[in-house]
């Protein structure tokens, strides 16, 4: 419980570390705290060996559809490192464009392409993350959705995951629901 208290309040450094966006298009704080769960996901999820090419190697984060984000995730992982790689942020505006990456962000305006999403990516180690609400049901591996308490919680499909060799750390599941199908 003590870690995931941890991890909470790390998150929320994160989003207090993020600039102050009252200047330009207004971000919402659910979209910070996605950010701080993204930043977390790199820092605690393991992906096989051969995956990275080298020790340097950045875990790049893309984000498949319409951007959320804005300008937000880039600014929150700029000069920040996980797992000793630097991070980096690619956008792909439709499946095709869909480059190597590590952690892939679904957007909602993906949603009725995912399952196509997950056939195309069967056979890698990308992490896929989404919000739709048949996103884990589909094959999607994290899912981010609404609790009670209108807080941002996850929920993840194990299987998914192991299917594609991941490893998602003790330190993320203890927060998670996890999906049974």
């Amino acid at each position: 419980m003590r870690s995931t208290a941890r991890i909470l309040a790390f998150s929320a450094l994160i989003v207090a570390f993020v600039p102050d966006r009252t200047a330009s298009a207004p971000i919402s704080s659910e979209y910070q705290v996605k950010t701080a769960y993204l930043y977390n996901f790199a820092k605690f999820i393991q992906w096989p060996e051969g995956t990275f090419t080298d020790t340097t190697e950045a875990i790049v984060i893309g984000i498949a559809g319409e951007d959320p984000f804005g300008s937000l995730l880039d600014e929150a992982i700029s000069q920040r490192r996980a797992q000793g790689r630097p991070l980096r942020v690619e956008r792909y505006h439709n499946l095709a464009d869909i480059g190597h990456c590590h952690l892939l962000f679904v957007s909602r305006s993906e949603a009725k392409q995912q399952s196509e999403l997950f056939r195309a990516l069967a056979d890698s180690n990308v992490v896929t993350i989404g919000e739709s609400p048949d996103f884990t049901k589909e094959g999607g591996q994290v899912r981010f959705f609404l609790s009670k308490s209108q807080t941002i919680k996850i929920e993840i499909n194990r299987t998914a995951a192991h299917r594609a060799g991941i490893f998602i750390s003790s330190r993320i599941l203890k927060m998670a629901r996890i999906y049974k199908p």
